[in-house]
């Protein structure tokens, strides 16, 4: 587990702010520009900048689309499916009429240009693209003979093109209303794109997963439908426009199959509708414009109109009337309206008067110790204040436990698998134990999702409740209505304080067995733990051993001390040299005249008698040398009295 850095609160929680406190002037300074920093109003910035370059999976553009009628319906809670341009015909639909087909059929019959060509064709056994060519020069010539106009083969068209062929206005800027004409498109539940459907789909595709990918991550909507564009300039001089979308619609994306391809639909997310507030910084600090508000009875027509209004000094400004759907950075937008201390807060003291936002903010009350305390849990004092655990806890997750129930603020850090998330998950159970609740926030949904899993594992699903911003309403109040109606839960204290006493008696058994192999034991001052760790480590090399001095066994081994291991090193070193030395001078130690000897408690009597013994057998064999010498003629070799085996009978 990794380290806790502590800080002991502010007493007092939130304190009073007087006039004259400049701590909490330089904390609203400080959220000021922190605001403004998650607002990012730079050109970087889609929100005031959006590059609408084609092909994207980033947006797709509406076309001939009502905006009032499109936002009222998603405001209604309708869907819309996204649909793709029809693709290229590769025959004109005029071709198919009774009085068409009639003169094609006459021409194919009575003219002679086509019979001869037609059987010159069939000679040469021709391919399908000869063939069709000969169709398509007879079709021609129909289409002139009724004054039809001529066809252009719609492969080579572009998109707007195929649009107008279609019947549909491919202009981005949508059309308005018409109260003496209304077109059936207009009403239907269909949003038409530009996009032919190969096109289309991975486009989708995309935005869907870039949507999928905010909310998976972060708990933040980031897919919005964008009602209007605000066409500005940066001077009066400057050719280059910036588009700004104006009115911002939350929304989901979801598909289903049919046949071979997927369709797309959108609806509107249970969110508010909101003006960019990107945009709305960007233009008080670069122009001192106000950009209006969007109240809650504003269409995206009457909020056009107000955006008019305020851009009619900048000539060459205008609204422009596009509809988008889009990802938009609006990951850091909760945190911006977080911090609006005048929207939200019983009172701006509230944050700038809050012990731990002024020891963040200001930098104030840092700690000398960067580290959290790591408490001797065993210690009863300690024990008497662990709060219960739902999952295993080691000595640091258990410390920092600890500190936050002294009402200490941490952080806890470390890498991947050192379990800060079950720490934390920990921590939520102790507190939901002492009767308290718990605000559990992440950057990143992933982190939510964990730690929310881990509880429900534990039993403790029931008492969560998910609040961030892609919750809808409907699933709140499912959830409030279960907790209503669920039983409560089955509890036997009696088996657990039976249980709880088996459990100390374990732990006990396990904290004496951790306390004898910690004391020292014999006169070296090595403990249990250090002794088996050395007789592990003494497996690494023991094989290079002499067979004889593996199975060595020390009788008296608790009495050595210091002293004698230092003693009895240094008689092994002597006789490491004395055998060393004896090495030298003997080529074979296996024919070592003393190799016999196996005695070791010779007294100097001994010694003397041995050796008397020895000369007394060297000159009993030097007479017996020349007793053979002189009746056999010859000597027998020191070393080969074996050969008296062979003499011995001869004498």
């Amino acid at each position: 587990m990794a380290e806790a850095s502590t800080d002991q609160p502010e007493s007092g929680g939130v304190r009073p702010v007087g006039r004259g406190d400049g701590l909490a002037e330089h904390i609203r300074q400080q959220l000021d520009d922190f605001r403004r920093k998650l607002l990012d109003p730079t050109l970087r910035n889609p929100l005031l900048s959006f590059a609408q370059r084609e092909p994207s999976t980033a947006f797709v553009r509406i076309v001939d689309e009502l905006p009032d009628a499109v936002f009222e319906e998603l405001e209604s809670g309708s869907e819309f499916i996204i649909c793709p341009l029809d693709p290229p015909r590769t025959e004109p639909e005029d071709e198919e009429t009774e009085p068409f087909l009639e003169a094609l059929a006459k021409l194919k019959a009575e003219d002679p240009v086509y019979l001869e060509t037609a059987e010159s064709l069939k000679r040469r056994r021709a391919g399908r693209i000869a063939l069709a060519e000969l169709e398509r020069r007879a079709r021609d010539r129909v289409r002139f003979q009724l004054g039809m106009a001529p066809w252009e083969p719609e492969a080579r068209l572009p998109p707007e093109e195929l649009a107008r062929r279609r019947g549909l206005n491919p202009d981005y800027d949508l059309p308005e209303r018409d109260p003496d004409m209304v077109l059936e498109r207009h009403q239907d539940n269909e949003l038409q794109t530009l996009l032919l459907p190969d096109r289309l789909d991975p486009t989708l595709r995309g935005l869907r997963e870039r949507a999928r990918s905010s909310v998976r991550e972060m708990g933040i909507t980031t897919l919005f439908a964008a009602f209007g564009f605000l066409e500005w300039y940066e001077d009066d001089t400057s050719e280059r426009p910036h588009f700004a979308p104006l009115v911002l619609v939350p929304l989901e994306i979801n598909r289903r199959r049919e046949g071979q391809r997927y369709r797309y639909i959108v609806a509107a997310l249970d969110q508010k509708p909101q003006a960019n507030r990107t945009l709305e910084l960007g233009l008080r600090e670069r122009f001192g414009l106000v950009l209006p508000p969007f109240e809650d009875d504003d269409t995206p027509e009457i909020y056009f109109h107000k955006v008019r209004v305020m851009c009619d000094e900048k000539r060459i400004w205008q609204v422009r009337r596009f509809l988008t759907l889009g990802v938009f950075p609006f990951s850091k937008m909760a945190i911006y309206e977080d911090l609006d201390l005048s929207a939200g807060w019983a009172s701006p003291d509230a944050v700038v008067g809050h012990g731990s936002i002024r020891k963040l903010v200001a930098s104030a009350g840092d700690s000398d110790n960067p580290f959290g305390e790591e408490y001797p849990l065993d210690d009863p004092e300690i024990e008497a204040t662990l709060p219960p655990l739902i999952y295993d806890a080691d000595s640091s997750q258990h410390s920092a436990m600890i500190d936050v129930r002294k009402g200490q603020d941490l952080a806890i850090h470390g890498p991947p698998g050192t379990g800060k998330s079950q720490t934390i998950t920990n921590i939520i159970g102790a507190t939901l134990a002492a009767g308290q609740s718990v605000l559990f926030v992440a950057e990143k949904m992933a982190a939510l999702d964990v730690v929310s899993d881990r509880l429900n594992k534990a039993g403790l699903g029931n008492f969560c409740l998910k609040l961030h911003r892609n919750v809808k309403k409907a699933a709140v109040l499912s959830e409030f209505k279960q907790r209503l109606e669920m039983a409560a839960p089955t509890f036997d204290a009696t088996r657990y304080e039976q249980d709880k006493v088996r459990w100390r008696a374990e732990r006990d058994a396990l904290r004496d067995y951790a306390e004898f192999v910690r004391e020292p034991v014999g006169g070296l001052g090595l403990t249990v733990h250090d002794v088996l760790w050395h007789a592990i480590e003494a497996q690494s090399w023991i094989d290079r051993l002499p067979a004889v001095l593996r199975t060595v066994i020390l009788p008296e081994a608790v009495l050595l001390d210091p002293h004698r291991v230092h003693a009895a090193k240094g008689s092994l070193a002597a006789l490491e040299k004395r055998f060393g030395e004896a090495s030298e001078s003997v080529v074979d130690l296996a024919t070592h005249p003393w190799r016999g000897a196996k005695r070791q408690d010779l007294t100097t009597i001994d010694i003397a008698t041995a050796t008397d013994q020895a000369s007394a057998w060297r000159q009993a064999l030097l007479d017996l040398d020349a007793k053979v010498a002189g009746a056999l003629g010859t000597s027998v070799e020191p070393r080969a009295f074996g050969a008296l085996r062979d003499v011995i009978p001869r004498l």
